[in-house]
């Protein structure tokens, strides 16, 4: 499988990425396309012929671009039915030096944990390997009589993965992997040093928000918040009685979270009942305000329960198409009285030819889906069982 798509199934759009695989293991992107989605709603898929289809027109469109044919895909998964519980695992090697297949085994015997019969295993993530007692950063190569692994498993509702392997089974595509957003979005916008010293990264989409906390090296909480960027502008739509695509313009082009913006300016509006409404610029940030300060009071309380100190931390990772309100970053640095950084994907190592174009927030999941496929051969997750149980796929052409 030297050629693929990476694909960032969205409630506002569907992203997809086909690449190729290098022999150095570098992936050359090859093509990339986007378009609005359909079936997808909060994460979720509430119809799935809808969301089949928009998958197979945005692989095929992407497929065009690059005069390319893709059977595999990588997708993405929401998080609002995910969990995370630590494992420990241990493998003995008497003397020899480790390779891949103890550290392999190590997790998977770390990752073997019970679970309720609704639930389902998307990802074993080591954080810490220990050789004949002593922590160390990478084990393989070295020598000892066992090594240990501790693990954060990554389980998700099983309803939820079966109802995402139907869309992609009705396709006709072959799923390598889904990947949790949590998992793959901080893959595309940290250093090493955050990940060392404790980020947060919130990633707001259009319906949703994802939280996802990382110190030394683990991803230590998640949280998913059904608030994203169209709802504000729903909250816009719904208090003046305009139009979804006359509130996002209004949104976008005169609303400021800014205590230094000019909110003295108004506009004309057309109202859904036809008549005309004089709104100042005040009146569409007060409108706004009260959703962001529920849901950052929602993650406050979250993060505070878990023992985070964000003051001890590199600060805040702010993403997502939702993101880039005017003047949410500095808002946000003030309520959480923190460091917060906005930003696309800004890591491309061992990523070649990834667009200009879609370096912007927006696109922050799909780069960072491409460095988690780039990263999979030293991962273990669920992913062998779940592509030996659907190996009768093929592309309906």
């Amino acid at each position: 499988m030297s050629i693929f798509a990476v694909v960032d199934l969205g409630s506002k759009k569907i992203a997809v990425a086909i690449v190729r695989r290098q022999k150095d293991g570098k992936l050359r992107v090859l093509s990339v396309h986007h378009q609005p989605s359909r079936g997808i709603e909060r994460g979720r898929i509430v119809n799935l012929l809808e969301a089949s289809n928009v998958l197979k027109e945005a692989v095929e469109e992407a497929e065009r671009n690059g005069d390319l044919q893709v059977n595999d895909v990588y997708i993405n998964i929401g998080g609002k039915d995910a969990e995370m519980i630590q494992g420990t695992g241990r493998t003995y090697v008497v003397g020899n030096a480790i390779s891949k297949r103890e550290k392999r085994r190590a997790v998977e015997n770390a990752g073997a944990v019970s679970l309720p019969p609704d639930r389902e295993v998307l990802h074993i993530l080591p954080f810490v390997y220990i050789v004949n007692d002593m922590k160390v950063e990478e084990p393989e190569g070295m020598l000892g009589n066992s090594l240990d692994v501790k693990v954060q498993v990554v389980t998700h509702s099983n309803i939820a993965l079966r109802n995402l392997e139907q869309l992609i089974k009705r396709v006709g595509f072959f799923p390598r992997k889904i990947v949790l957003n949590h998992v793959a979005v901080p893959e595309a916008l940290i250093s090493e040093e955050d990940r060392e010293a404790g980020i947060m990264v919130v990633d707001m989409g259009a319906e949703t928000t994802d939280v996802a906390l990382i110190h030394r090296k683990m991803l230590y909480r998640i949280f998913t918040y059904e608030v994203g960027g169209r709802d504000f502008t729903k909250e816009i739509s719904v208090k003046f009685g305009i139009t979804m695509k006359e509130a996002e313009r209004m949104k976008i082009k005169h609303v400021s979270l800014l205590d230094e913006e000019d909110e003295s300016g108004s506009i004309s509006v057309s109202l859904i009942d036809g008549s005309q409404r004089i709104l100042t610029y005040s009146d569409l940030t007060s409108t706004i305000l009260p959703r962001a300060e529920r849901l950052f009071a929602a993650i406050k309380q979250d993060i505070q329960s878990v023992g985070w100190q964000l003051p001890r931390t590199n600060g805040i990772v702010l993403t997502g198409g939702g993101s880039q309100l005017k003047g949410l970053r500095e808002y946000m640095a003030r309520y959480f009285s923190s460091v917060v950084r906005l930003s696309g994907p800004r890591n491309f190592q061992g990523i070649i030819d990834f667009p200009p174009d879609y370096r912007g927030p927006e696109f922050s999941l799909l780069a960072g889906l491409l460095h988690f496929t780039r990263k999979m051969e030293d991962w273990e997750d669920r992913g062998e069982s779940f592509i030996q149980r659907l190996g009768s796929l093929f592309r309906k052409k």
